[in-house]
């Protein structure tokens, strides 16, 4: 029994289902009333932060486990956009994550961080842990190697960019470290099979031990290339007891990339017994883009000659649109700013980049800058994975013709400052920025758009809608008492005065709460981008939108009586180093920030695989916190060197960004300490009173150019189809995504190849809703097997042949051909022996011929239809008449042959006198078939 139970992802909540955005004007109207897709239009990204229980062969895993700005930060799960989000996930055996993206594991540090001890009274896992308290620790979480390492940069930098804000992530950095702790991942390879359930500790430790071990084992868990991001895969679950198979492809990527190859779901998941899937492409009104015009002729979409107005995005005309469009808006002395992701598709970006800057010797005249919290781990990361990227990579590595990804033309700084410096040096030269922050609502990509936004020569282009999403807290801001309440809080914490940039320049202009965008930067950018190509008209010159923008107020609020206890207002006279990095120092207090005693012990190797030694060149203690963490602040204090070789550990002896108190520690790498915890307070430093740290929503408007081009990595709708319809699942779930995309992917998995006929969807295909569980019967009685031509003798019968002298001749069936297959009819006995290589049953003839032998076994290709024989019968001259009756139906030849076939089973009877006409009858009839005889 197979049970499928979304547990949050596949459900939106019902409040916001056919309700459009507050801040919408009130000239967009919708694009097709009649539209059975009840999602609303700003909502442009398909795939949604999901989390799926897999109940299968008497063992529980869940499938992913994301999070993102969609799902509120502040604890109030029950009324979110994502409907239901639970307070604590389900008891499992084992957590598959399948790429490094945050809607597949940005929700591990919520559930299983080491905060939620005291919550839930679970523990994070490790070797102790399992061993005296196995029900309350983490189950193992099963990824490939990349998708660890570069789904942890996500998390940091995921964490860096709203924390840096004064916003609260929803969880802490020590919640990222236990998650990814050298206890916690299983790391497997392509191809590896890992086996459930686990014996004890020791198989879940030492994965090439437990690959050996199969006694007592159930499930069989293998993942495979699925393309998409670096180390992105798809799970195919094999039951041991009969060897049915369930793949788990939520998101996959058919089209090799100049960093990935292809997915190999066409190799290992044909005929699969269950396919668990999203559909491809955009959703809203994106989405529409890319559809047939609806049947409905309410529509605000100017369709050319009944074509979509977007045609399926394809890497190589996507690849030169890219470059096309920034070229222009470089030659017009413009900057261009790509929001990108901290360690997936930027990775893509990168390299298609730096080749043509390489290529048309571009860095004289323009600068190509990486902008990220976490650049330089991620891409030292990044040079030490080629085994998992595309072949032609580790070609070029291994024949010493430099590494792909040496990256020569980009230079890579860790925040906006080094930036700014990096374009001065260059005498202002127009540049090409790829900034953390896809979102454009936090991070360094919301930091330049605040910049470029107002000058026209500059140009936004997206390349990735999946973050464009609602924004989950101003969702719930506008729901109800909620919103009131939430204007009231607007104004009591946040000042009247107007907010400036750093260089003193107003930056928008205030609006109420109420009149905030329920939907990212991003989202409202490129919806409107959206509405122009719907339109067939060029997008406005200008673009209103309203963009977070961070403030700092003084804090008034006195704190006397929490000053020993906490140290705000007072002078750093007890940590002068951070945390833990007094540690090991002769004649050093051996105290945190907080007073209390340092264990040297517990800051030792906590985040396994980010060895501080290998990037700052220091002693490689774990007190380098903000080092470890690659905010961008060596442990001196000073700002890592933007180089193009993304060296972290390098300092700048010059470097002064920030103001240093008199024990020479940089300011504003105290800062950065002070707001990692998520609460936005700088805490006050020798007679500096502390100051909140928030972000206010300002309306802005945008005069650069919107771009859009889908270089996303995934499959698209069309192809999700065309993968169904080659895979031919026996049973199809959909989770996640549009009800209009799942009903094409069911529509597809009813289509039979080229022969166009169906099969019965209603029973195999499931879109189960968040809560709803599917159960399904999935096995089957087909089994592997290899045929001989030796016949099969006992042992008497070989005395018997040896003593007489006779050879045993082997026995070679009559074959045929239907379509292109060869068959036969045999008569066999299993040997009882099984091949040595795959395990295939061994079947042998007969030596004597069965006496339940049959004269002839009649096949054919397909479902023979009476009409069409009235067509083969009346082409020889016969008059035909075909007729429906109740449980058959039949045709009456030249009114005395009559050839029946019974509805339910597709038998044909043939009945009438014997003459001349009934012989042509039966040669047509039995024309259809292929006759085989043993």
């Amino acid at each position: 029994m197979l049970r499928i139970t979304p547990v949050y992802g596949s459900s939106l909540s019902k409040s916001l289902k056919g309700k459009h955005d507050t801040n919408r004007n009130d000239n967009d109207v919708d694009v097709d009333e009649n539209d059975d897709d009840d999602d609303p239009l700003e909502w442009l990204s398909s795939p949604v932060p999901s989390c799926t229980l897999v109940e299968y062969a008497g063992l529980k895993l869940l499938l992913n486990a994301g999070w993102d700005e969609s799902m509120p930060s502040n604890g109030d799960r029950g009324n979110s956009v994502v409907q239901p989000v639970p307070d604590e996930l389900p008891d499992v055996d084992a957590v598959l994550i399948t790429d490094s993206t945050l809607a597949s594991l940005g929700a591990l540090p919520v559930f299983f961080g080491a905060s939620k001890e005291s919550r839930w009274g679970r523990k994070p896992r490790s070797r102790n842990n399992h061993l005296h308290a196995k029900r309350q620790s983490n189950p193992p979480f099963l990824a490939t190697y990349p998708t660890v390492k570069m789904g942890q940069m996500t998390l940091y930098d995921h964490h860096a960019s709203l924390s840096l804000d004064g916003s609260n992530p929803g969880f802490s950095l020590e919640d990222v470290d236990a998650v990814f702790s050298k206890d916690s991942f299983v790391t497997l390879k392509y191809s590896q099979t890992f086996y459930l359930p686990l014996d004890d500790d020791r198989d879940y430790g030492d994965a090439q031990r437990h690959r050996k071990n199969k006694k007592n084992k159930l499930l069989a868990i293998t993942p495979h290339l699925a393309g998409h991001v670096v180390g992105g895969c798809y799970y195919v679950l094999k039951r041991l007891t009969d060897d049915t198979q369930v793949i788990l492809a939520p998101i996959y990527h058919h089209a090799k990339e100049k960093h990935l190859a292809g997915c190999t779901l066409h190799k290992f998941g044909i005929n699969a017994d269950a396919l668990v899937t999203m559909p491809g492409g955009p959703r809203g009104l994106l989405g529409k883009l890319y559809q047939p015009p609806p049947k409905s002729s309410h529509t605000i979409i100017q369709y050319n000659k009944g074509k979509p107005i977007l045609s399926p995005p394809m890497g190589n005309r996507s690849e030169a649109e890219l470059i096309e469009s920034i070229m222009a808006a470089l030659r017009r002395d413009g900057n261009v700013l790509l929001p990108v992701d901290a360690s997936g598709r930027v990775l893509e970006l990168l390299l298609v980049l730096d080749r043509h800057w390489e290529r048309q010797r571009l860095s004289g005249a323009y600068n190509l800058c990486w902008v990220g919290p976490m650049a330089y781990n991620t891409i030292e990361f990044a040079r030490s994975q080629l085994e998992w990227m595309a072949e032609p990579l580790g070609a070029q590595f291994d024949s010493q013709r430099g590494h792909p990804y040496a990256l020569k033309s980009v230079r890579i700084c860790s925040s906006v400052s080094e930036l700014e410096g990096v374009i001065e040096t260059s005498n202002g030269n127009p540049t090409v920025v790829l900034a953390s922050g896809p979102t454009l609502d936090h991070g360094p990509a919301r930091d330049l758009l605040l910049k470029w936004g107002d000058n026209p020569d500059n140009l936004v282009l997206i390349t990735d809608s999946t973050r464009c999403v609602p924004r989950g807290d101003v969702w719930l801001a506008h729901q109800g008492d909620r919103h009131e309440k939430a204007i009231k809080e607007e104004r009591r914490v946040l000042p009247e005065e107007k907010d400036t940039d750093e260089d003193g320049k107003i930056v928008g202009t205030a609006i109420s709460p109420s009149d905030v965008s329920s939907y990212t930067t991003a989202s409202q950018l490129l919806y409107q981008w959206c509405l122009a190509k719907a339109g067939g008209e060029e997008m406005a010159d200008v673009v209103a939108i309203d963009v977070h923008v961070p403030h700092r107020a003084a804090l008034a609020v006195t704190f006397d009586f929490r000053e020993e206890a906490v140290g705000i207002g007072q002078p750093d006279s007890v940590a002068k180093y951070g945390i833990g990095e007094s540690v090991g120092r002769a004649g050093d207090v051996v105290e945190d920030d907080y007073g209390i005693s340092v264990k040297a012990e517990s800051f030792v190797d906590i985040v396994t695989g980010v060895d501080p030694s290998k990037f700052s060149g220091g002693s490689g203690r774990i007190g380098e916190e903000v080092m470890r963490r690659g905010l961008g602040f060596g442990a001196d204090g000073r700002p890592v060197l933007a180089s193009s070789g993304g060296r972290p550990g390098e300092t700048s002896e010059n470097a002064n960004d920030g103001p240093e108190d008199e024990s020479g520690i940089n300011e504003k790498m105290l800062e950065v300490a002070d707001l990692s915890n998520g609460k936005g307070i700088v805490k006050g430093r020798n007679g500096r009173p502390p100051f909140k740290i928030s972000t206010t929503p300002r309306k802005l408007e945008v005069l650069a150019e919107v771009a859009y081009i889908p270089l996303e990595g995934r499959v698209d709708a069309r192809a999700a189809r065309q993968s169904v319809r080659a895979l031919q699942p026996r049973h199809l779930i959909v989770i996640g995504g549009p009800k209009a995309s799942s009903k094409l992917l069911t529509d597809a998995l009813g289509t039979m190849g080229s022969s166009g006929s169906r099969r019965d969807d209603e029973a195999l295909t499931f879109a189960p809703t968040d809560g709803e569980t599917v159960e399904l019967t999935v096995g089957h009685a087909a089994y592997s097997v290899r045929l001989v031509d030796t016949p099969y003798m006992s042992q008497r019968e070989k005395e018997a042949m040896e003593v007489a002298g006779t050879e045993i001749e082997p026995i070679e069936p009559y074959e045929a051909k239907i379509g292109e297959c060869s068959v036969s009819l045999v008569d066999l006995v299993a040997t009882g022996k099984k091949w040595a290589v795959d395990g295939s049953v061994v079947l042998a003839p007969r030596l004597q011929k069965s006496s339940l032998n049959k004269s002839s076994l009649m096949l054919s290709t397909r479902d023979v239809l009476l009409t069409d024989l009235r067509a083969e019968v009346t082409a020889l001259g016969m008059k035909a008449e075909y007729g429906a009756l109740s449980g058959h139906s039949q045709l009456i030849v030249n009114g005395k042959i009559y050839v029946r076939k019974d509805n339910i089973t597709g038998k044909l009877d043939i009945e009438g006198p014997l003459c001349e006409d009934f012989y042509h009858v039966r040669s047509v009839v039995c024309g259809q078939y292929v006759t085989l005889s043993s």
